[in-house]
């Protein structure tokens, strides 16, 4: 019985846990946004050296989710984002946003 009971825990916080990896994704992905858009002009001037590591860091973060989905979006967005982001032209904003 005490076994049973280790595995009844275990299931639920593998739910748990996976509750609230899907909850904080959410973030993730509108700050992913919030940190392209500022790349792109959209929010002003605020394309520093630190916005291009909050977005590649929020890209590293949201891209492995498409991946699940789409392998070649993630290549392509990763190529854009990740690897070329100190030459990511803020043009394609719209673009990557209809991609995603």
């Amino acid at each position: 019985k005490a076994e049973l009971n280790k595995q009844e825990l275990s299931n639920k916080m593998r739910y748990d846990v996976d509750a609230i990896v899907r909850v904080m994704t959410i973030p993730l992905v509108q700050y992913f946004i919030v940190h392209l858009s500022a790349q792109s002009g959209i929010m002003g001037d605020s394309q520093t050296e630190d916005e291009v590591d909050y977005m590649i860091l929020y890209a590293l973060s949201v891209l492995p989710l498409i991946s699940i989905c789409d392998e070649e979006v993630f290549g392509k967005l990763y190529t854009e984002l990740v690897t070329g982001a100190r030459s990511y032209d803020p043009l394609k904003f719209s673009e990557i946003l209809k991609t995603l």
